[in-house]
């Protein structure tokens, strides 16, 4: 579509526009352009090539309804859309009724009263079901005011060629106009479902970054309560060791940017090894393997993340020359999983393996990922670990805990 068109259909249509009153007056101002081109040639064929003479009533009429689509554009421009609407179906109406009056119907005016009530339809508001009704029955009221006067087809024009001629450009003129607003529709159509398509897309995007794919298909199912107990999984806590001090030296975009980019790496981590990032806590990182789908192996991929969360944090420069450096937290037992709230849900952990694991993260060494004793008794064939002895842990009192170190071997060799 040329850009001088393309800015004529766009009269009325801002940035603030919905997508509704868009169509509307996006259709309304197509409606009128194509009526102006139509009037404007057949204007010109008629009054310069057939009847050069005579018919002033119909020349000044034209004129009155050229000006009449005219001024629907300046309505929609001056967003009075429901006058717009008014004023291009009422001067179409007005059009098909003078047409058949003067030029008799002969001459195939009366295919045009199909079109007003195509026009009002697509140019009322959705809801709005008598508008096409108003110009459905205008329309029938006007085909039978004509049938029943039965106006002759002018003498300049009745028994020549030029009759055939006009017959034929009138008929033709009614399949270009109907032919043109079933495209541009059909285009509006396709567009909208392009758009759809793309904003379900961003929606189950967006999903999936709040809730795990499995409890997604499930809430779109339409369970309205989702919550699942699982015997054996394994949780992952990790918190930045020195961010507060590092924060307050750099600028909310330095921080943010910062935090940011660590945390993407490790969604990247929890990809790689399976295991389903939970949710963020300031500058905290949380982690499950074996939710909400099962799978063997989950304790030892989260080792494995949390080995490689360890080694990744180093890679990230600091503004300053300051390091970085994780605390991780790793126990396994059972939980109790779900979604809550309904602004703002989230999918979230609960239970005593839950408590432990973030004890083990807050107890824990810079530098290094403490474990429980079962982490360690399930884990010894696989990895190296190094006893701390007993530490007090809170709500837990004393208990035996261990340093994962590293892998007896790499698993992806």
């Amino acid at each position: 579509m040329p850009n001088s068109v393309a800015a004529l259909v766009n009269v009325g249509v801002g940035s603030e526009t919905s997508a509704s009153d868009r169509r509307r007056i996006q259709t309304i101002n197509v409606v009128a352009l194509l009526a102006i081109g139509l009037n404007a040639v057949f204007s010109t064929y008629f009054f310069l090539f057939i009847d050069s003479s005579g018919s002033w009533l119909l020349r000044g009429a034209n004129v009155l309804l050229v000006c009449g689509y005219g001024a629907s554009i300046v309505l929609n421009a001056v967003s009075k859309t429901d006058a717009a609407m008014w004023l291009v179906n009422g001067t179409g109406l007005l059009n098909i009724v003078v047409s058949s009056l003067v030029l008799g119907l002969g001459l195939g005016s009366l295919a045009f009263f199909v079109v007003v009530p195509l026009t009002a339809s697509l140019t009322s508001r959705e809801d709005d079901r008598a508008v096409p009704l108003v110009f459905t029955f205008g329309a029938l009221a006007g085909l039978t005011v004509a049938v029943w006067l039965e106006p002759p087809v002018p003498e300049t024009i009745a028994g020549t060629a030029w009759q055939s001629a006009v017959l034929v450009g009138n008929v033709a003129s009614v399949v270009v106009f109907a032919t043109v607003v079933a495209l541009y529709y059909r285009r509006r159509v396709d567009k909208a479902q392009a758009d759809l398509a793309a904003e379900h897309d961003r929606s189950e995007a967006l999903l999936l970054n709040i809730l795990p794919r499995a409890t997604a298909d499930r809430l779109k199912a339409g369970e309205r309560v989702i919550a699942d107990s699982a015997q054996d999984v394994a949780v992952l806590f990790a918190d930045l060791v020195g961010s507060t001090p590092i924060g307050q030296e750099l600028s909310p975009d330095e921080l943010v940017g910062l935090l940011d980019a660590v945390f993407t790496s490790f969604d990247d981590l929890a990809d790689e090894y399976g295991l389903e990032k939970i949710k963020t806590v300031g500058d905290a990182y949380i982690a499950v393997g074996g939710l909400p789908t099962p799978r063997r192996g989950h304790l030892r991929a989260a080792a494995d993340m949390a080995l490689a969360m360890r080694n990744e944090i180093h890679l990230h420069a600091v503004p300053g020359g300051h390091r970085l450096e994780l605390r991780i937290g790793l126990h396994a037992g059972p939980v109790i999983a779900g979604v809550i709230g309904k602004k703002k849900f989230s999918y979230d952990l609960w239970g005593d393996t839950v408590n432990i694991a973030s004890r083990m993260e807050s107890s824990g060494v810079p530098g290094e990922i403490q474990v429980t004793q079962t982490v360690n008794d399930r884990l010894a064939d696989d990895f190296e670990f190094e006893s701390r002895g007993t530490v007090e842990i809170k709500g837990k009192g004393p208990m035996e805990t261990y340093l994962l170190k590293r892998r007896h071997r790499d698993p992806r060799t």
